[in-house]
């Protein structure tokens, strides 16, 4: 399936508007920005609109990754996929659905995603290297959220915090 759109338009996207093109750090100020949406969603909203906007970052990742990826290949400025933070940001929103609304449930999950993804144990470094193309980062991400959502839910559970 070939996907279309706004070449432009989603290298903004895919770093997030220039949090990308930060030097250092940039997946991790992805991260904080998507925990500080993720915690006004969640108190505002709700838990079900929390889980929309992780889908709707999750497919707006893949459709501007694959279309920003391609682009920059067909026009010889190889994209790095670091500077892809919006896989980051999906990752953080989905490990925030493993905990209850707390401060110290997202603080530990914003640690354990950051921990998690930069460790990227086998088998997700694979999805990020192995599959490549926009479809490789976002479930390199989405993997390591649900490993880091694991495990904050189980030090949740484990300590009262799951009802």
């Amino acid at each position: 399936m070939r996907i279309g759109g706004n070449p432009i338009l989603a290298r903004h996207l895919a770093g997030m508007f220039g949090i990308g093109a930060m030097t250092r750090f940039h997946g991790t100020a992805a991260s904080l920005v998507a925990l500080g949406l993720g915690w006004m969603i969640d108190d505002a909203v709700g838990r079900g609109a929390l889980a929309v906007a992780a889908v709707a970052v999750f497919v707006a990742g893949l459709w501007a990754n694959t279309l920003a990826l391609r682009d920059a290949t067909a026009n010889g400025r190889p994209q790095q996929p670091e500077r892809m933070v919006i896989a980051d940001a999906a990752g953080m929103l989905l490990t925030l659905l493993a905990v209850p609304f707390s401060p110290a449930g997202y603080l530990l999950s914003f640690l354990a995603f950051r921990l998690f993804h930069a460790a990227r144990p086998w088998p997700i470094h694979w999805y990020d290297f192995g599959i490549g193309r926009g479809g490789g980062v976002m479930l390199d991400a989405a993997l390591a959220a649900l490993g880091s959502g694991a495990i904050v839910f189980a030090s949740a559970w484990a300590l009262g915090e799951m009802s």
